[in-house]
């Protein structure tokens, strides 16, 4: 059972453009970028920060914050959730934008704040998120940065940024609290949406979708980012491979801080949706790469394909869309959690075709379990309890059982990247 509460008044009007970079080539909305972020503080309370341009200097994309007040704790078993609250968001900086935020809070209550605008910026909260202090903006000597942003901390609080430059992410590391960052490594060439991990001390892990061989790539430091080893690819699987290489996404990445079992979650496509829609299909499945030897080899687990478990030919044929339904689950990024007892949650969006009644076009967010380590996953199911169209999910998980799913809404439904421009019948919200 899942209860919601709404964290945002309107955060955006229109369509959103969920393409990635094919919407500077193609045109789209981009105000809102890719995805957001969310954690869980000391207290098992929510943290969220992202995107809105309602109401904002110029009409463009700022980063706001919002934290829940009242409601389940993630760390307090409830027999059924209470509605959740939240405060009322606040601005983090109104001097600079900040889209695609990323979000992470260390033990001593921290709260830091990355996200990408005229570069890789970063705020931070010692007061529980009431106020923001900007700290700086990251690797301007690079040709390019602020490309796209994450954040980890480790078990003794120091905090890891990564930022995309080019041609290489470049990692940065604090061990004060973020308030200076006096080591800086260079990684993942040529990659794209690189994401970041610790395990223990000085385990560092980056993983990221490499643009030369179109393929997931993890890389692991063992002396806190100074130095790093590259796995040659995450998709070991031969069949993964031969129906997946270069149609991929890769989500994030997340470590089981009990027995260090690393897991990579990403979209693939298929030679079903290849030969549908060639030479790319849509990516119509969710995958984890599961490594259990400290990121030297990964195995593959299918999530979800959504052609297999999901289409139903004969009733697509008679809604007039030839076997396109049911497969859309590459509205970026998937996102993985693991609760205190190891159990792993994976979240997505992807059209509604669970059944042939429902709008082939309608969006919404699904959540799958395992309790194996990755190895087998429960049937999805729809975490949003109305109609309309949800995207960007982000998921954390507390004690066993429990997890915090974030997302964004409207009650307009339809494909979110074809959504006219500014239509004001297509408002969105931030729902939990």
């Amino acid at each position: 059972t899942f209860t919601a509460g709404k964290a945002s008044s309107s955060a955006h009007v229109g369509s959103i453009c969920l393409r990635g970079l094919d919407c500077n080539i193609s045109g789209g909305d981009r105000d809102l970028a890719e995805y957001y972020s969310m954690a869980i503080d000391n207290e098992g309370m929510a943290n969220i920060v992202y995107a809105s341009d309602v109401g904002t200097p110029g009409g463009t994309g700022f980063t706001f914050f919002s934290k829940q007040t009242a409601g389940a704790s993630l760390y307090q078993p409830a027999p059924a959730p209470p509605p959740l609250t939240f405060k009322t968001p606040l601005l983090v900086d109104g001097a600079r934008q900040g889209g695609e935020p990323s979000l992470n809070l260390d033990g001593n209550g921290n709260i830091f704040i990355g996200a990408i605008g005229s570069g890789a910026n970063l705020w931070k909260s010692s007061d529980g998120g009431a106020s923001f202090r900007f700290i700086k903006r990251f690797d301007e000597d690079q040709l390019e940065n602020g490309g796209d942003v994450d954040l980890a901390i480790d078990k003794n609080n120091k905090v890891y940024l990564v930022d995309l430059t080019l041609p290489n992410a470049q990692i940065s590391k604090s061990t004060d609290a973020g308030e200076t960052w006096p080591q800086r490594s260079s990684a993942g060439e040529v990659n794209d949406r690189p994401w970041l991990a610790t395990h223990g001390d000085n385990t560092v892990y980056l993983a990221y979708h490499d643009l030369t061989i179109e393929t997931i790539i993890i890389e692991k430091s063992t002396d806190g980012g100074l130095t790093w080893t590259k796995n040659l690819t995450g998709i070991s699987d031969p069949t993964l491979l031969a129906e997946t290489v270069p149609n991929t996404i890769d989500g994030q990445i997340v470590v089981d801080q009990g027995d260090g079992t690393v897991y990579v979650i990403f979209n693939t496509s298929d030679n079903i949706a290849n030969a549908k829609q060639p030479p790319f299909g849509i990516l119509s499945n969710v995958y984890v790469a599961v490594s259990r030897d400290g990121g030297q080899t990964f195995s593959n687990y299918p999530v979800f394909r959504g052609w297999t478990q999901t289409v139903d030919p004969a009733s697509a044929q008679t809604k007039g869309i030839a076997g396109q339904a049911g497969t859309n689950a590459g509205s970026i990024f998937p996102r993985l959690a693991l609760d205190r007892d190891g159990n792993a949650y994976a979240v997505w969006a992807s059209n509604n075709t669970r059944n042939s009644s429902q709008n082939f076009d309608e969006f919404s967010i699904w959540l799958s379990r395992s309790t194996d380590k990755g190895k087998n996953w429960s049937t999805p199911v729809r975490v949003n309890q109305d109609n309309g169209t949800n995207v960007l999910p982000d998921i954390s998980a507390g004690a066993a059982g429990q997890v915090v799913i974030s997302w964004y809404s409207t009650s307009a439904i339809g494909n979110p990247n074809t959504f006219a421009l500014n239509d004001p019948n297509v408002k969105w919200d931030v729902y939990v």
